[in-house]
């Protein structure tokens, strides 16, 4: 029995893109936050920044709370381990919320 193959609709609406790193996506989409995340590579720094906070899905910021959203628990654990001061410091909140 051949295997079916699975084909994607076509739709207007929809398309794919590649993942780029969130601070590429955050200068385009929501430039106030490129302060902290400059701040925060640094604090970090570059090999830090790279494997935990450019994967990122979506960074966004509400007054003292700042919302990271990770691809998967891993990565949000390895956030919540290592990086939450940095993180609290160069955005200037008071909480921050990891998942994934």
């Amino acid at each position: 029995m051949e295997e079916d193959k699975f084909e994607w609709q076509k739709n207007p609406h929809v398309s794919m893109e590649v993942m780029t790193p969130i601070e590429q996506r955050i200068a385009a989409e929501r430039p106030q936050l490129s302060q902290g995340l400059a701040k925060l590579r640094e604090l970090l720094g570059e090999k830090k920044f790279i494997k935990y906070i450019s994967p990122l899905h979506n960074i966004t910021k509400n007054k003292s709370t700042l919302l990271l959203v990770a691809a998967n628990v891993l990565q949000r654990s390895h956030i919540e381990r290592e990086c939450i001061p940095q993180i609290k410091e160069a955005f200037d909140v008071v909480y921050v919320r990891v998942v994934g």
